[in-house]
Formats: structure tokens, sequence, C-alpha cells
């Protein structure tokens, strides 16, 4: 998977996540915002098409998968909308503020046979191994 896109270019995605897709050799298709004038300002900084609309960004860009980096109330839906088109997704934690809500992100990627990862680095820092 080299051609993603990006969904929220705040202040965490523009520090770790965006520059490790980079580092890791991703292409930015695309990034949506809520609004374009952010989504203008990351994509000027990391590459890719500028989206105040990631609907219109899902309709548009022929990404290989989605990196979800949105608010815990938008998880959900964010990753259940790329599911359904067949796009592997890896989202931010917490993909559901409830356990129903990831068995739900789960069974929508079982359906459509598609990945759905939820991003949980923190797991193997040696405060969480004790």
């Amino acid at each position: 998977m080299r051609n993603l896109c990006f969904i929220g270019a705040g202040r965490h995605a523009q520090a770790n996540i965006l520059p490790a897709a980079l580092a890791a050799g991703v292409d930015v298709a695309g990034i949506a915002t809520r609004h374009r004038e952010s989504a203008q300002a990351a994509t000027g900084r990391f590459g890719g098409n500028p989206y105040d609309d990631w609907q219109r960004m899902l309709d548009t860009e022929a990404c290989d998968g989605v990196v979800v980096v949105a608010q815990p109330d938008d998880q959900l839906a964010l990753t259940l909308a790329w599911s359904a088109r067949k796009k592997p997704v890896w989202g931010e934690k917490p993909v559901g503020c409830t356990a129903a809500r990831v068995v739900q992100a789960a069974e929508a990627g079982r359906k459509t046979g598609t990945r759905v990862m939820v991003g949980l680095m923190k797991r193997y820092a040696p405060v969480y191994l004790e």
C-alpha cells in the first residue's frame, strides 16, 4: 500500500502520523479536514490533494487505503464508509467509544474482506508492560 488518503490533519497527524507515513515511503493521495484551508496547508507540507469533504475524497481519489486521525466520535462512521468501499482502514484509537462500536467496525471489515486496523502503539511502551 503506497498511495493513501488521510482524514484529519490536526496536531497529532502533522507531528506524527503524516511524517511517519512519508518516512515509510507512502504517497499521499489526499488529505481531508473540516476546513479547506487546513487541508491546503497540510497538503502543501505533505503532498496530495486537499479536501474539506471526506466523502468527496472517497469518491475522487483512487487510493489504496485510508488513515483516519479524526475525533473519536467520528472514527466509526469514517471506518464504515471506507470499509464499505473495500478500502483498508487504519484508524487512531479509539475506533469506537463502546465495545459494540468496536465490534461493528471489525464486522464491517470481515463482511467486505478489508482490513480494519486500530493504532494502539503504546501497548509496547514499558510503562504499559509492567
